[in-house]
């Protein structure tokens, strides 16, 4: 698997930020108009460091190949009266796809989430990502209602105990 190093930012490394989250949503799988309307609903914003951590994801030669952004979130949506922490966004540049930096990505998460003592990391994920969580045996989360749930939700347990 690839190394990567988990770099917090603050809101001055913003646009390099939100430069990777363009990046990574031009290599999705639709119409130009419809990647240029969504990659500006995607960015972050300086208020978003009131309920977020936004992390640089750096591989061993120090080059950016993503980023992620995750925070504390109540647990009942999987299913835990515990609070979970939300993988609130995980973007890997392009140039970076396939050579591990997405598995790592989410095993530095798991590990924040274990570290602070959450339940574990719920995934809300694009579906054009189910086949990639599918792949690291992510819990899938059923639909229990479909005017409320999330359709393509993914639970990894901070321990065995939890799992759903």
């Amino acid at each position: 698997m690839s190394d990567i190093h988990l770099r917090e930012i603050s809101a001055s490394e913003l646009d390099k930020a939100n430069q990777l989250v363009v990046a990574a949503i031009q290599s999705w799988d639709m119409p130009p108009r419809l990647l240029r309307l969504v990659a500006g609903t995607h960015q972050y914003e300086a208020a978003d460091f009131q309920t977020m951590r936004l992390f640089l994801l750096d591989n061993d030669n120090e080059e950016t190949v993503g980023m992620l952004a995750v925070e504390d979130y109540p647990g009942e949506e999987a299913g835990c009266a515990e609070r979970v922490l939300l993988l609130h966004g995980l973007y890997i540049h392009p140039e970076y796809h396939g050579r591990g930096f997405g598995r790592a990505a989410v095993s530095a998460t798991q590990h924040l989430a274990r570290d602070g003592g959450f339940a574990g990391v719920l995934i809300k994920a694009h579906s054009s990502a189910k086949g990639f969580f599918n792949r690291l045996g992510l819990q899938h989360l059923p639909v229990r209602d479909d005017t409320t749930d999330y359709p393509y939700r993914y639970w990894w347990p901070a321990s065995k105990g939890q799992q759903r």
